[in-house]
Parts: structure tokens; C-alpha cells; sequence
């Protein structure tokens, strides 16, 4: 009776998965002492043996790490893309590395894909398990895959038997975030050394310095036309500086009749400080007539300048 198992039909009587057969069969941690204990009796009721062949398939390794995210242009994926890179590399394998541009079917094809290419694991970041509710056939192919290799998702699989993890980040501080990664009820880990999760080093500071109403030497008139084009580019920057001076006759910059102000309007609210000279303000009459920004003085804005890591004068 024994030949005519498999573990569909294991899975069946022990009240269990056919991925949980399955880990039990290859000696996989990431199964309860409980489950284990029910798996192993009915192996041994009908003395299963699996086919050897088929067992050597499964445990062949190609030392190379799937890792699918739904967008790897996303800042939010992409960075726990590359944190799983470095970590799979650390670790002696190779990364295979796919983004599915959020395209459900992309999605299906590629793990199907990594399956058939017999990676070590599969890492699923975002896509499919960030859903609501689990498609019936999307959850039966993560547990075909789960069957022979370790699947990782970052969402809820429901009816999945993958290691399904949820992550939540907390802002301590401007340079501090909190990171909580934890296992879906019921999943079982390995255990295995701490993975230290470092943050990116702190940002360029980089200070803007406008001493004129006019960019260079010349034509003012061209000057200004400079200028406002200048502080336009800053808008469209992926990096923005942290601040922006004006001082002497760049004070009328952020005045009333300025042509740039929509623009220093749209750096301010993307964080950009926007600092005014309060005695050019006062000099040049334009106290109040300041549109944008804040007043500052001269012990800020020397301040600023030396604690920045780089100075902008256009």
C-alpha cells in the first residue's frame, strides 16, 4: 500500500498541508513538533518510502536566491530589495533579482519561472499578497512552489504554507526609523543569526546661496531670466538642498513681484527652508512684502553655511 501514497494523500489523513508533508520529508525546521509527530505516524503506518529520484531533484541546489518585487523603481521596495541582495550575497548565494511592474500575471509567470529554474528559495516582495483577499489558484502554485523550496512573501497568503512576514516602519527621529518584521500566526522559522538592517547614510547637506535678484555677470535682464530658470530646476531635483539663503539684494527673490515664487513655494513645501536677510529686508523697504519663507539673520546664515556639506552660489 505504501507505493500507492503520495504526499497529497499523507497530507490528507495527518490534517495537514502537502507543503508540511512535504518539509517534514526533507528534514525542513519550519515544521511544529505536533505536525511533525502526525506526519511521521502515517508514514510509518503504511511504511512510505518516497521516490529517490524525485527526492534527489528536490534537494538539488543551485545556490541561487529568487527575489520578485512588484515595483524596483518604488523606493520602498527597492530598498528592501537591495537590503535582501546584500544579505543573500553575504550568505554565499547568488541573487536573481525581477521586478513584475505591478503586473498580476507577470507575477504568476515569474515564480513559475524561478520554480521551474530550481532556485534555493523565493523572496516575494508587494505584488499578489498585498491583496485583500488571496485568489484560490494564486495560494495553490505559492504552495506547489512551498512543496520543494522556502517561499518568503512580505504579504498575507491566505491558505498559503510560505513563511509570510509583514513589515511596519516607525520614525523615531530625522535619522532614526524603527523596522518590525513579523512572522503571520502559526509560521515557523528558522533559527538563524540576527540580520542587522542599517539605514543609508545621512543625506548630502547641501545649502543654496542667493546673494542677487539675477544669476551671474552681465545682462540683468538675462540674469533674472537665469535665475528664475535656476530655482525652477531645483524643483524638479530628485536630491533637494536643505536650505536656501537670501541675503542683499537677492532678498526681493522671495518678495511680492518675484517671478520665482510659485517655485520657492513648492521647495518650502517639500522641506526646503527658506531664509531671508532681515536687515535686507529692511534696507532695500521690503519687510513687509515677504511672500515666502522666514526672516532670518546674519548668525543663521553663517551657521548654515558652515555646517553644510556643500555650497550652491548660481
Amino acid at each position: 500500500m505504501g507505493s500507492e501514497l503520495n504526499i497529497y494523500k499523507i497530507a490528507q489523513e495527518a490534517g495537514v498541508s502537502p507543503a508540511t508533508v512535504s518539509r517534514v520529508m526533507t528534514k525542513n525546521a519550519r515544521v511544529s513538533e505536533e505536525k511533525r509527530a502526525r506526519v511521521e505516524a502515517v508514514i510509518r503506518k503504511y511504511d512510505y518510502r518516497p521516490n529517490a529520484l524525485a527526492q534527489g531533484l528536490i534537494k538539488t541546489k543551485t545556490n541561487v536566491i529568487g527575489v520578485l518585487a512588484a515595483d524596483l523603481v518604488n523606493p520602498y521596495y527597492s530598498s528592501m530589495v537591495e537590503n535582501c541582495e546584500k544579505e543573500i550575497i553575504a550568505r554565499g548565494y547568488v541573487p536573481m533579482i525581477c521586478g513584475t511592474l505591478s503586473n498580476p500575471d507577470l507575477e504568476v509567470e515569474y515564480i513559475q519561472k524561478m520554480f521551474d529554474m530550481r532556485m534555493d528559495a523565493i523572496i516575494i516582495i508587494g505584488g499578489k499578497s498585498d491583496s485583500l483577499v488571496t485568489e484560490p489558484e494564486y495560494a495553490d502554485l505559492i504552495n506547489r512552489v512551498a512543496e520543494s523550496i522556502p517561499v518568503i512573501t512580505t504579504g498575507k497568503v491566505e491558505g498559503g504554507e510560505c513563511c509570510q512576514v509583514t513589515i511596519e516602519t516607525e520614525k523615531r527621529s530625522e535619522k532614526e526609523y524603527r523596522v518590525t518584521i513579523t512572522a503571520a500566526e502559526g509560521a515557523e522559522l528558522p533559527k538563524e543569526e540576527a540580520i542587522a538592517c542599517t539605514a543609508p547614510a545621512a543625506q548630502k547637506k547641501t545649502v543654496v546661496v542667493i546673494s542677487a535678484d539675477h544669476m551671474g555677470e552681465g545682462n540683468e535682464e538675462l540674469g533674472r531670466a537665469l535665475l528664475k530658470a535656476f530655482l525652477f530646476a531645483l524643483t524638479q531635483q530628485e536630491t533637494l538642498p536643505a536650505a536656501i539663503l537670501f541675503y542683499n539684494a537677492g532678498a526681493a527673490v522671495t518678495c511680492e513681484g518675484s517671478a520665482s515664487l510659485e517655485d520657492l513655494q513648492a521647495l518650502q513645501s517639500q522641506g526646503v527652508e527658506i531664509l531671508t536677510c532681515g536687515t535686507c529686508l529692511n534696507f532695500y523697504g521690503l519687510t513687509e512684502k515677504l511672500r515666502v519663507g522666514e526672516v532670518t539673520n546674519m548668525y543663521v546664515i553663517a551657521e548654515k553655511q558652515l555646517q553644510a556639506d556643500c555650497i550652491i552660489r548660481p
